[in-house]
């Protein structure tokens, strides 16, 4: 098959991501950010989903007043300031684990978060003939981007090896937005060029 799709069961629905920034500097690619929720009812103001597995992905961030992450970003440095595909990778000292994180993140009243920036990277192919991408996709019914779950012979493999199992492809010949619109760019056939996140942890 040229394209595997893995539809995995939804935690949230994030909507179409914002245009990407690049990873700052190395001294700002990692830091620790304290919320207090007045309520319980409080909202973040983010689509986070747990699809990595060792960390939540911010998949944007609202533009909505009275949420945290909104009231944290007015005053907070542009440098330190948590922005879509972002990577939250420890809250409270919990870690490595999104589900665990994801828990912690709705049980406690403070959360200590601890955001990881992405490294970000193109990659490239040109189809030729009838040989497939052979690329096995996992992402949730409504999900920004598409995590690569594992990859097969064929020109994926050939022409992209920067591509690793755990990236994310957030767009595809420019266009960005939920899951099936970057399937249907990819499947449109043609060359192809990828946006695609990484989440570095460190050893």
């Amino acid at each position: 098959d040229d394209i595997v799709e893995t539809v995995l069961s939804p935690h949230v629905s994030p909507k179409a991501l914002p245009k990407m920034e690049r990873m700052l500097g190395a001294s700002e690619s990692r830091f620790d950010v304290r919320l207090t929720k007045p309520s319980p009812k409080a909202q973040f103001g983010w689509h986070v989903d747990t699809m990595h597995g060792d960390a939540l992905f911010v998949g944007c961030v609202l533009d909505e007043p009275e949420t945290l992450v909104r009231q944290y970003n007015e005053s907070a440095q542009e440098g330190k300031r948590i922005r879509g595909g972002d990577y939250i990778v420890g809250v409270n000292g919990v870690r490595g684990s999104s589900i665990d994180i994801g828990a912690e993140l709705k049980r406690s009243e403070v959360v200590d978060l601890t955001i990881q920036r992405p490294f970000m990277f193109a990659a490239t192919c040109v189809r030729n003939g009838g040989v497939p991408l052979n690329l096995d996709l996992k992402h949730y019914p409504s999900s920004t981007g598409l995590m690569v779950h594992s990859i097969g012979d064929g020109i994926a493999k050939e022409q992209m090896p920067e591509l690793r199992v755990g990236d994310r492809i957030v767009k595809v010949n420019g266009l960005c937005g939920a899951a099936p619109v970057l399937i249907d760019a990819i499947s449109a056939g043609g060359a192809l060029t990828f946006e695609v996140l990484r989440l570095e942890l460190p050893p």
